[in-house]
């Protein structure tokens, strides 16, 4: 494995990391569920171009998590319940989070299943460079 893309996977995945912490967190105190998917969909996309990155490949500049998803599927273990959390996640991100608009508040379900995904996935991937 070439070091360089290894440390490039891990400033990514570092990143992604303090965003589905930062969320957890968040959530646990009772934080807005908007605040809280929009930090997911972050810490999610990061940990996906992570695993592309430790793979040498270029991550897209997207924020579709179920198009980054389709890009890593053969580097997971299995990606059934992450393609769910992928759906709903996109959704949370928001070109523009300024007014005038409406606010979405996701169920806190929601947020709990994007979350624990969230979790598993940062977990798989932390595992999957540092054995690279």
């Amino acid at each position: 494995m070439d070091n360089q893309y290894k440390v490039q996977a891990m400033e990514w995945l570092e990143r992604g990391i303090h965003d589905i912490k930062s969320a957890e967190l968040i959530f646990d105190a009772g934080g807005y569920t908007d605040t809280i998917g929009f930090i997911l969909q972050q810490g999610m996309e990061k940990c996906l171009k992570a695993l592309l990155v430790v793979n040498k490949k270029e991550p897209p500049r997207t924020h579709d998590l179920k198009l980054l998803l389709n890009k890593v599927t053969k580097y997971l273990k299995s990606t059934n319940d992450y393609y769910e959390a992928c759906l709903m996640a996109t959704k949370y991100y928001i070109e523009d989070r300024y007014p005038p608009g409406v606010v979405h508040l996701p169920s806190k379900k929601e947020i709990t299943i994007v979350l624990d995904n969230a979790v598993s996935l940062m977990n798989e991937v932390n595992e999957i460079i540092r054995q690279a």
